[in-house]
């Protein structure tokens, strides 16, 4: 490992990150598409270097790793506690967004012969969990590297755009007024999603996360028909419902930050400039899969006479995840925090079997 390009690397997603946090435009476009644009740029510049071998480790390592360490956050006694109408309409709006990546595949199979199966069932798989189920589904499918950052890229513009139209849509439902969360629990963000770190959780995490990617690396030698993400990401979600739970508290933060390596080093191979110059990938795709997601979960929720916030908050849950859901529920005064995470992180648990349920059935 090259100790100077590893340092270089870190600087640049604390720089991402620190400037999503404190600068409005970064946090419009995300820090991690900042990670990536930078990344691009350096390579480019010959600065770090553009060639696939020079990242090898974080590829076949640290993106697995990290996928599983953000899957521990999902925690399923949760979701025992939520009102039966967000269940319904997040399974609505799931099958939506499934549907939706059939015929955007469909629709556009003619203008990108090759791959169209391959960026449909990426932006299923994100638009149902997140990045990190992108980030599965596109290395599983062996999506090219210019073809999955500019999906990325669409990605990331259409979730930004989904956050403002989610929060226009709930402008005229007042705040409310009592305390409608999950009965019985603080009206605050869950442990696993948020919290700090001891050096044995952190040390029991990663020790797992490990054990299931040996193991899944052994499953898939047997069975190559079944990429090895989906065996981790299952044996990872399997693990939430075991005692080991009780050591998963900042697994998301920590899987977050070793998954921004993999993101640095697709960004470092790919031409900053081809980013943005394909229409049908940037806009065509992730705008007909949310369209027909919207109409679904919508019709659906006012046939069923379901509360429209709830319907606003399971379609964020989905499209953006359980960080933007956050985001809408505190624009709007609602008090819905905890159905937000529950949701948006079983979107993370599901989202890889949707993205590879669309790519077979596409391809």
């Amino acid at each position: 490992m090259n100790i100077n390009l590893l340092l270089i690397m870190s600087f640049v997603i604390a720089l991402g990150y620190w400037l999503e946090e404190h600068t409005r435009w970064v946090a419009h476009i995300s820090g991690l598409m900042l990670i990536i644009i930078i990344a691009s740029l350096l390579s480019n510049a010959g600065v770090v270097p553009s060639t696939l071998e020079s990242y090898e480790i974080y590829f076949k390592w640290l993106m697995p790793i990290g996928i599983i360490l953000m899957l521990f956050a999902f925690n399923p006694a949760k979701l025992l506690k939520v009102n039966k109408n967000f269940i319904i309409c997040f399974v609505i709006g799931a099958l939506g967004t499934t549907l939706g990546g059939i015929i955007a595949g469909i629709i556009c199979q003619k203008l990108l012969q090759e791959d169209y199966w391959r960026i449909s069932a990426q932006f299923t798989a994100s638009f149902i969990g997140g990045y990190e189920n992108a980030v599965s589904v596109g290395s599983a499918l062996n999506t090219p590297a210019p073809v999955f950052l500019k999906a990325f890229a669409g990605d990331s513009i259409f979730t930004m755009l989904w956050i403002i139209v989610n929060i226009f849509q709930g402008r005229k439902i007042g705040k409310t007024d009592e305390i409608k969360s999950l009965e019985g629990e603080n009206n605050s963000i869950d442990i696993h999603f948020s919290n700090s770190l001891d050096t044995a959780s952190v040390a029991i995490m990663i020790t797992t996360a490990l054990i299931l990617l040996m193991v899944s690396m052994i499953l898939h030698q047997y069975l190559p028909f079944i990429p090895q993400i989906l065996w981790a990401t299952t044996f990872a979600t399997l693990a939430t419902f075991t005692p080991l739970k009780q050591r998963f508290a900042g697994s998301y933060i920590l899987g977050s930050f070793i998954l921004s390596y993999f993101v640095f080093g697709c960004g470092a191979i790919s031409d900053v400039g081809a980013l943005f110059n394909d229409g049908i990938i940037l806009l065509a795709f992730p705008a007909i899969i949310i369209l027909v997601h919207a109409v679904v979960l919508f019709t659906s929720a006012k046939i069923l006479k379901i509360d429209k916030e709830i319907s606003i908050i399971a379609s964020q849950c989905l499209i953006g995840g359980p960080a933007t859901a956050l985001v809408v529920v505190s624009a709007r005064g609602w008090n819905y925090q905890l159905e937000a995470i529950a949701l948006g992180l079983l979107g993370y648990a599901i989202g890889n079997y949707f993205g590879f349920g669309v790519a077979w059935i596409l391809k």
